[in-house]
């Protein structure tokens, strides 16, 4: 029991001698454009011109490590942004968060512009053209279509 104890214990501090001995990851190649153009984006910010150094940010992002952008995207998408310029960056942070699995986060982002969540398709009914005068059943209902 004690030599068990033991050879844990150097397991241990050997795993924590490793760990600690591990050099910090390098910067990757695109971390000096990233920076830069959160760099400019700030600089813009309340600007309509933040839209440029915003779409630099998106062309990166097949480039760097997963959600690598939200914190620039939440940024672009602050109070105080321009509202132009908010809206893309939070339709971005949307798709951003549902690609990473944050359906509630999605959500959130999505209800603040105001995009349709909930629809319904109707049609075509008849047959061709010699049907577009003629009212069918679901046309000359009155009330709305019931919601699921």
């Amino acid at each position: 029991m004690l030599l068990g104890a033991a050879a844990l214990v150097r397991t241990a501090f050997g795993v924590a001698l490793v760990a600690a001995a591990a050099p910090s990851p390098s910067p990757g190649p695109f971390d000096a454009a990233l920076a830069g153009a959160r760099a400019r984006l700030e600089a813009r910010h309340g600007r309509p011109e933040a839209i440029a150094p915003l779409a630099e940010l998106l062309a990166l992002e097949d480039a760097l490590p997963p959600r690598a952008l939200e914190p620039a995207l939440r940024r672009a998408a602050a109070a105080g942004a321009h509202p132009l310029v908010a809206a893309q960056a939070t339709f971005h942070l949307a798709r951003l968060l549902d690609e990473a699995g944050d359906a509630r986060g999605a959500r959130a982002a999505r209800a603040s512009l105001g995009s349709f969540t909930r629809y319904a398709v109707v049609g075509p009914f008849g047959e061709g053209r010699a049907d577009y005068a003629r009212v069918l059943p679901p046309e000359a209902e009155a009330a709305a279509p019931a919601t699921a």
